[in-house]
Formats: structure tokens, sequence, C-alpha cells
């Protein structure tokens, strides 16, 4: 993993300096080495978290005549595969990185190259040789890539921040994007937080040549499932897909390896597949809670089990109150958008506890829900008739039309993969206008098994990438920690979403074809697991220990940096004694207080 930036186009005065403050923004992305790269075409700083390869795996990496540079974060899991073929071909390589076959790929098949590549990826192509810039993010939006325009040219970085610091126009908010936010909770591509700063789409690559950006999506799940071109069988495929992408997800690291293990199925089944396919050993982390009344909360004694069984270590990581405040503090900044996810806080505190123990990678079970008809939301809406709602969870003073009275109200459920250049250069309003005109309103119709994979596609082309890989990616990279999702390999999905729904839902459960995999692989436990949502404390706690944070909310909400007009909606959700109003839930509190929080450290 590590952390890329730079400037497209020839250097001007000052981008050194300006590469070298972006470079020190992205230490914890790479606190082992720096690489810079300067030509007539583009610039670019690295900075690398040294996974695997040792210095012998430094960037940037050229071509064999200097003409083609590459830098990126990621990991390209295919490389022992593609080096043999270039090999073949006469191509020659002068490192270890898994990142120099992008190199020689580009050679053979220029931008069209990234449908030869299985990983996870944000890369940056710099070709002297046409004049032209590509930037790339791999098919699901496991790792980041931002651009914007600075002073009249793009510019581009893994994090938000870097491009903070080197534009000289404070920041402001995107009207759209906080729109979508207060609707969804949570800010689709190509959309930021943001004004100006938009996310790469997932699965597409962006080729910027004399000040003109073309933009070209290499991969996206079609409307039809039947349109998928999967290479295995539907019913037996999946031991074999899981075993390729656990086993090399798993190995590709030189260090120890961790795993997010939670009490459920998802995360057991990586840990068992790994335990079958891998030789190195395997650590597994679960939060656990400080008091007795918060226990009832826990997971760690079904982990532990689990753990047990698999013969893994395990490290419960303890949570009280307090410790969730402070993590919860750090990670608003981390994130750098608003995310409304309670459990960030969690995924720090494991974050942490994996850097302080040496290990560099961990795996998580976070995509499985999605492919096998893991949410409650999923069934309820695949029997009978009933209009699919996203499972999104509206503020009641959203739903009655007082918050934001006076701003972009989006209709349906917003965009399907708008390009990034239909917004890049746009006003503010002009974006919310482009937005609204994009907007779905339709509702799904079909049999079940594609009501499933529509369902499961358009969480995966939307919270997906911008809520569970968002915070993955910011939060375990803020410890310099590389998260891994072996769900989230492409053929994994295609394969996943491909099942007939008899293979996801039956009449008393769930992940039908996982849970029989689960059964296979010995841990019957985990195999008959209820689905269940990780919960917090979150009620006592704003009652109690935590109170002083809807004190907090009130004194955000009177500083209205983002023209909320809180007199229309705040009474409904906190009373005068800083309480949760009748009938408000913690999650509503948290979302609008994670979006103040938000506002407050990142907006003048």
């Amino acid at each position: 993993m590590c952390g890329i930036a730079g400037f497209t186009g020839p250097q001007r005065p000052g981008d050194l300096e300006r590469l070298a403050v972006m470079a020190g923004q992205m230490i914890h992305r790479g606190p082992d080495s720096e690489g810079r790269y300067e030509s007539l075409v583009g610039s670019v700083v690295v900075r690398r978290l040294a996974v695997r390869g040792g210095p012998a795996a430094d960037q940037p990496l050229l071509s064999e005549d200097g003409s083609i540079a590459v830098c990126g974060n990621g990991e390209i899991y295919n490389y022992p595969e593609l080096r043999r073929d270039l090999s073949s071909r006469g191509h020659s390589f002068r490192s270890t990185s898994d990142l120099e076959v992008i190199v020689h790929l580009y050679e053979e098949y220029g931008a069209g190259l990234w449908s030869e590549l299985v990983g996870d990826f944000a890369v940056v192509v710099i070709d002297n040789r046409s004049g032209s810039v590509v930037l790339a993010r791999d098919r699901l939006g496991i790792r980041p890539l931002y651009v914007t325009q600075i002073r009249g040219r793009l510019a581009y970085c893994s994090e938000i921040r870097p491009l903070l610091a080197v534009d000289p126009e404070p920041a402001a908010a995107c009207t759209a994007g906080i729109a979508h936010y207060l609707r969804h909770q949570f800010i689709p591509a190509p959309l930021t937080g943001f004004d100006g700063i938009y996310k790469v789409n997932p699965g597409t690559c962006l080729e910027i040549r004399d000040g003109q950006v073309d933009e070209h999506r290499y991969w996206s799940l079609p409307e039809d499932p039947g349109d998928l071109s999967c290479a295995t069988d539907l019913d037996t495929g999946l031991a074999g897909l899981l075993a390729d992408s656990v086993g090399a997800q798993g190995s590709t690291v030189d260090g120890p390896t961790g795993l997010c293990l939670s009490g459920g199925l998802d995360s057991a089944v990586v840990a068992a597949v790994h335990c079958a396919t891998a030789e190195r050993p395997l650590t597994a982390f679960t939060i656990d809670f400080a008091t007795a009344e918060d226990r009832a909360h826990s997971e760690v004694t079904a982990a532990a089990a689990v753990a047990s069984r698999l013969g893994l270590e395990h490290v419960a990581v303890e949570l009280s109150a307090d410790s969730y405040l402070e993590a919860a503090t750090r990670t608003v900044e981390s994130l750098e958008e608003p995310i409304c996810d309670p459990t960030a806080a969690l995924l720090d505190r494991i974050a942490a506890e994996a850097a302080r123990r040496g290990i560099r990678v961990l795996l998580f079970g976070d995509g499985a829900d999605e492919l096998y008809g893991g949410y409650s939301q999923y069934r309820r809406s695949t029997a009978g008739d009933r209009s699919w709602t996203g499972g999104r969870r509206l503020l009641k003073a959203l739903d009655d039309g007082s918050l934001w009275p006076q701003r972009l109200r989006l209709p349906g459920d917003g965009p399907t993969e708008l390009p990034l250049t239909r917004l890049l250069g746009r006003s503010d309003s002009e974006v919310a206008e482009v937005m609204c005109s994009a907007a779905v309103t339709d509702e799904p119709r079909g049999t079940r098994s594609a009501l499933l994979y529509r369902y499961g596609r358009d969480d995966l082309r939307g919270f997906v990438p911008s809520t569970l890989l968002a915070r993955g990616d910011k939060i375990c990279m803020a410890h310099s920690v590389e998260g891994r999702y072996p769900y989230l390999d492409h053929r994994v999905v295609e394969h996943g979403l491909s099942l007939p729904a008899d293979r996801k839902l039956s009449t008393d459960s769930n992940k039908v074809a996982l849970r029989s995999l689960a059964l296979d692989l010995g841990i019957p436990a985990a195999a008959r697991a209820a689905k269940s949502p990780f919960s917090l404390p979150m009620a006592a706690w704003l009652a109690g220990p935590l109170r002083g944070v809807v004190a907090e909310l009130r004194l955000l909400a009177e500083k209205d940096q983002l023209g909320l007009e809180p007199d229309n909606w705040l009474p409904t959700l906190i009373t005068s004694d800083n309480r949760l109003a009748p009938g408000v839930f913690p999650s509503d509190v948290w979302s609008i207080y994670s979006l103040l929080t938000w506002g407050n450290v990142f907006l003048p």
C-alpha cells in the first residue's frame, strides 16, 4: 500500500515544494520510502508502505527505455502469471514490485491494460511518448483516488487533505454531496463532500492529454445478471474462487497477517479458507466491551470459539465509552468525508492494535452480504411486490421536509455510475443540477433472483465503495495497515451475484451457498450463526458517559457552517437539556453529528 499525489502537465515554479507538502501529508500511507518522478508530461510523488518486496520494490517503476513511469497504491494478485507471460515476450523487469507488470502491460495494451489485472489498485501512468497521463482505479473501488483542478490543471491524490493543503482556494462543501449524505448517509462517486474534488469512479481510467480528460469505464456490473461472464460453475465454484482470493490476499505479504473477526459467518469463512490454503499463521482481532452492562453487544465469545476451532491466535480489543469517543474523534479526520458509520471507531481500535503487533495487512469479510443476500432488507423487499428502499435510514427531520428545506433535494436513489467528466470543472450549482437530472427513480421489478442481483449490484456501486471501503482504507492506513477484501475479488463478485435466489435465501435462512461452504470447512457454529448487524450501546452511552456528544451537537449546529438552518430541525432531535428527543434513534443523532463534526474540522 502507498499514497500517490501529483500534477498533470509540465512542472511549474513551486511544484517541488507542493509535492513535498502532499507527501508530508501522507507519511502514514507510506512510512518506509518516498519516490518522485517529473517530466514535461506530469509529476508524481509516492509514499510507500513496504508490505512485500523490500527496497527492491520501491517506486517509481520505469519501462526499459524510461519513457513510461508508473506509481501506484495497492496490490496485483495475479502478477506472477503476468510477469512470466511478459518475460516470455521479451520484457525485462528491474524490481520485485508486483506493480511493475503495469509498465509492460501498458507497452502491450496501452490504456486497455486494466482488464488484465486481478487486484486492488489506484495507479498513475505517465507516458512521455504520447504526452498523456493515465489514472486508473480498481473495479470495486477498494483503493481511493481523487482528482481536482488547481490553477487550471488536474491534480490527483490518494487522499483529500494533501489536495486541500496545496490548493490556494479555501475548502467549500459540495451541495449535491451533502444532500446525498442527508438522504443516504454516504456520498457516492464521483462526488465528495468538497466542492470541486471528485472520486475517480471504480472500474474507470482517465486519460489526460493536452488538458483534455477522456474517461473510460473498463469494468462494470451489467443491468442483467445474464450478461455476467462467469468462468466458474455457479453451483460449485465458490470454494475454488474464495480459495484463490484468500490465498493470494493472505500470502502476498512478507510479515504476519491479521483478520477482523466478528461472531458471524463471513469473516469466519475467510479465516477457515485461509487456514486451509495458506501456510502462514493468522491473528484474529475482535472488539470486546469493557463493562459488564455493555457486553450484551459483544461478539467476542462466538469469535473466540471460531478462532479456537481453527487454531488462530485471538486478540480481544477492549472498548469503553471513553475509548470509543477518542477513536471516533480521530476517525473524523482520517475519513476526510462525512460517513455515517458508528462502527468506524471500532476499526480504528483494531487497526491500532494490529499495528502495535507489527501486522501490516488485515483481512475483512466485507462484501458477502451484498453477494449472498445477507441483509434483511433484501429478504423483505423480494417477498412479494414491495418497493425497494435501498436500506436507507432517513432522518425524521428530512422526511418531513424541515431539514435543509431551501437546498437541494435529490429524488429517487441517486445517479447510476455518473461519469466524472460530466462534473469536472463545473460550479457547485451546476453539479447539483446534473445530479438531479441523472437521478434514478424507477422501482426494481422482476424475478426474485433478478431483484437480489440488482440490490447487491446497486449496493456494490454505492454503499460499499463509499462507506465500507472508504472506511477500511482511510482508518487502516492512518495506522499504516493495509485492508484486504477477499469477497471483493471481481471474480468472486461476478460469481456471487450470478447465483440464483435459492442459493442465497431459503425459507428460514440467508447466504445459503456460504453457509454450505462453512459446513464443508468444518465451522458448523458459524454456518448456523444468525445474521445480525454489529450493535453498539449507543442509546445508553448518549444518555450517560457520552451525553457530552449531544451537547456538542447543539454547539456545532448553532455554528451552522453548512447552512442547515438548525432551528427547523434541532428540536426534533434533542431536547433543551441535551437528551435524545422521544422517538429519535441514536443513529439519527450520530448521522448529523458526524456531518457537523466533519464540517468543523475541514471547512473554514
